[in-house]
């Protein structure tokens, strides 16, 4: 037997996000967890056991008093079964019910999902500790073990909807970037980011706000950071990442040297959009996903429509830039439910998300076929289409 870090990928959302800590004298705050697990380890994985094991007592680290565990309740992804230690009421593990059900396929769209819901939070702001332990069968038992953390907030404490209001701005217009943000006594918000006009990172106390306008001169990620207590040490801290993409950026450059003639090249012509290959229209439920890693800066746009009512279907785009702070990605969906228009080449609803150069693409479709269809059996059901616009010279090559 082998310990190492797991060979699954495992996220845990929680709701609310952030959690929100109990108050002395008032009705718990309850709160859920939920871990998701995917597999992109390359090959088809053979699941035995998956422990979760929340940390529990009164600091900021915990989820919960150890009195209180006992209340948490339990679901999960079917063909699998998940119950509670009976001496550890912060231990629970999880098994597939059959042979069938232990394989867990590269891509797990959806993923596997088991949520420990009704938590009644401690009143303790902080990180709390979500220890994972997976075991595999790879010829012989494989244990990976790893902690993911979530983050408790004070009381009513919510901060959501962070983005830009235009993705891509020229560098002679101001960026603009907006959030929701429902303030609470003690807690502080601050944009973080690289000013390029100064060369120097910024970080602009925006508690008051629920705006900012900077003007850019090249791509830039944006951190939005709620906290309490000292900015350097926290006793609660959580961010939100977004990103705004500059056509035609100034060229950034340190230690410039030019030896012999120097020739200022005009604009590059625009580059008309490419498409780029979906899955096909499909007549089953459908949980498709495709990888791809930009060479250059760009605009992926894309729509989605469904032809028949009761139908409904989801196009998903996640972009994760190489330099942005954290690991949060950017996500942008567009949803279409029953039918767009009569005529068959009109497009349904769209969306356009910026891509630096170097980030990583992922593109799903999910569709989903209600009972109540009662349409042809053979025919096409929903179509996508994506085009990329690059700013320079390169593709969105398969990852």
């Amino acid at each position: 037997m082998t310990e190492n870090k797991p060979l699954l990928t495992y996220t845990a959302p929680t709701d609310p996000s952030p959690l929100s800590i109990s108050v002395n004298g008032s009705p718990d705050a309850k709160g859920s967890v939920t871990v998701e697990i995917g597999n992109a380890s390359g090959k088809d994985r053979i699941g035995k056991n998956l422990t979760f094991k929340l940390a529990l007592g009164d600091k900021g680290s915990d989820f919960t008093p150890v009195n209180k565990a006992g209340a948490i309740k339990l679901s999960h992804s079917p063909g699998w079964a998940m119950q509670r230690d009976e001496n550890d009421p912060g231990v629970f593990t999880a098994n597939p019910n059959d042979p069938s059900s232990e394989t867990i396929p590269v891509g797990s769209e959806p993923p596997l999902f088991f949520t420990m819901s009704s938590i009644a939070m401690n009143t303790a702001a902080g990180t709390a500790e979500l220890s994972i332990e997976e075991e595999l069968d790879e010829s012989g038992s494989r244990i990976g073990k790893d902690v993911l953390y979530c983050h408790k907030g004070p009381a009513g404490l919510e901060i959501s909807d962070f983005r830009p209001v235009r993705q891509v701005v020229p560098t002679t217009e101001d960026a603009e970037v907006i959030w929701q943000f429902t303030p609470v006594t003690g807690a502080k918000v601050d944009l973080e980011y690289f000013d390029a006009g100064t060369g120097q990172e910024k970080t602009e106390d925006v508690t008051g706000s629920r705006n900012h306008k900077v003007r850019l001169y090249q791509d830039t990620s944006f951190a939005l950071h709620a906290y309490t207590g000292d900015r350097k040490n926290p006793t609660f801290s959580y961010r939100l990442f977004t990103f705004v993409t500059v056509s035609e950026p100034y060229l950034a450059t340190k230690d410039l040297t030019v030896t012999g003639a120097l020739s200022f090249l005009g604009r590059p012509h625009p580059h008309a959009p490419r498409p780029q290959l979906t899955p096909p229209p499909s007549t089953e439920t459908v949980h498709s996903k495709k990888n791809f890693r930009a060479e250059t800066d760009g605009l992926l746009s894309g729509s989605l429509r469904t032809f028949f009512p009761h139908t409904n279907a989801k196009l998903t785009v996640t972009v994760t830039p190489p330099d942005a702070p954290g690991t949060e990605p950017h996500i942008a969906q567009a949803y279409c439910e029953g039918e767009v228009d009569k005529r068959t080449y009109s497009p349904g609803p769209g969306l356009a998300v910026p891509v630096p150069k170097g980030s990583k693409v992922s593109v799903k479709w999910d569709l989903i076929k209600a009972s109540t269809y009662t349409g042809p059996k053979d025919t096409f059901l929903f179509a996508t289409d994506l085009r990329w616009q690059p700013f320079g010279t390169g593709e969105l090559v398969p990852a």
